[in-house]
């Protein structure tokens, strides 16, 4: 049985200035290099052997920060990238508002209800993260892995991993969460 652990990616520009994310990510901001070792000290000790990200900036960044604490080695793996939300990325959300308000009240009512223009919908986001999880949980059926996401992508996969429906996923992407463990095999996904 595998030890799953996922943490979230330092914070970055894009997150303090709360624009939409995008898959390519953008830098950490100030201080969350330093926060990201901190959360590294607290999985000193747990035998990861490895670290999983997607290619965003940020995740890049947070994951070879942990694998150097962890004397793990930082691997990409694509599939693990953020949600694509097309046209609204880097936008603020007053900016998505005010140019779509049916939509963005849908969004924020029923968020599963809604495919962001050119992006991809939450439950496509989600069978993709998914089932790279399950492919990195087989890969390291018996060891202890970190996977390193993002914010959508992170609440996606705690709703998953939690057995929650998409509905609730925004109230995942609000709250403040560092990093949690599964014991796990690769059918459970």
């Amino acid at each position: 049985m595998a030890t799953l652990y996922i943490i979230a990616a330092g914070k970055s520009l894009w997150q303090q200035e709360q624009r939409i994310e995008s898959p390519a990510g953008s830098p950490l901001a100030e201080g969350a290099a330093e926060e990201v070792r901190r959360w590294a000290a607290e999985l000193t000790g747990r035998g990861i052997e490895a670290v999983y990200t997607g290619p965003g900036e940020q995740e890049i960044a947070t994951a070879e920060i942990l694998a150097a604490v962890l004397d793990a080695k930082a691997r990409v793996e694509e599939d693990l990238h953020e949600m694509d939300f097309g046209l609204w990325q880097g936008l603020l959300a007053n900016e998505i508002k005010r140019r779509q308000a049916k939509v963005y009240k849908l969004w924020t009512e029923s968020p599963s209800a809604v495919r962001p223009p050119e992006g991809e919908t939450m439950a496509q986001a989600q069978q993709r993260l998914g089932e790279a999880m399950k492919a990195l949980v087989r890969k390291h059926k018996d060891e202890s892995l970190l996977v390193v996401l993002r914010p959508m992508a992170l609440a996606l996969v705690r709703c998953l991993l939690d057995g929650l429906t998409l509905d609730t996923v925004r109230s995942k992407v609000l709250e403040e969460f560092t990093w949690a463990s599964y014991e796990m095999d690769s059918r459970e996904l």
